[in-house]
């Protein structure tokens, strides 16, 4: 399961953008937050970012990555969507 945990916390390391100088650890999480559509210091994405998402089920992890995929077509080719959910989560299950 951990490798969904890491792939969970690339994927909101992306959707935070660029790193301005000064910016802080929340504020990379809330600009996470807001490219996803989640409020400010939502926990899926608070928890992706730290690398403790191995434990959720599996409509939140679907539901964060459909965000993400949906931020990469609407931004277009900046930032490359994830694997398809189920065969990241089957990847994980056969490997551990």
């Amino acid at each position: 399961m951990q490798d969904i945990a890491a792939e969970l916390q690339q994927v909101v390391f992306k959707a935070a953008g660029t790193i301005k100088p000064g910016m802080g650890i929340k504020a990379q999480i809330n600009a996470a937050c807001d490219a996803l559509g989640y409020p400010r210091g939502h926990w899926r994405v608070r928890e992706a970012w730290y690398g403790t998402a191995s434990n959720w089920n599996g409509k939140a992890i679907f539901d964060l990555l459909g965000r993400y995929n949906r931020l990469c077509q609407k931004t277009g080719s900046d930032v490359e969507p994830v694997n398809e959910p189920v065969a990241v989560i089957a990847k994980a299950s056969n490997t551990g």
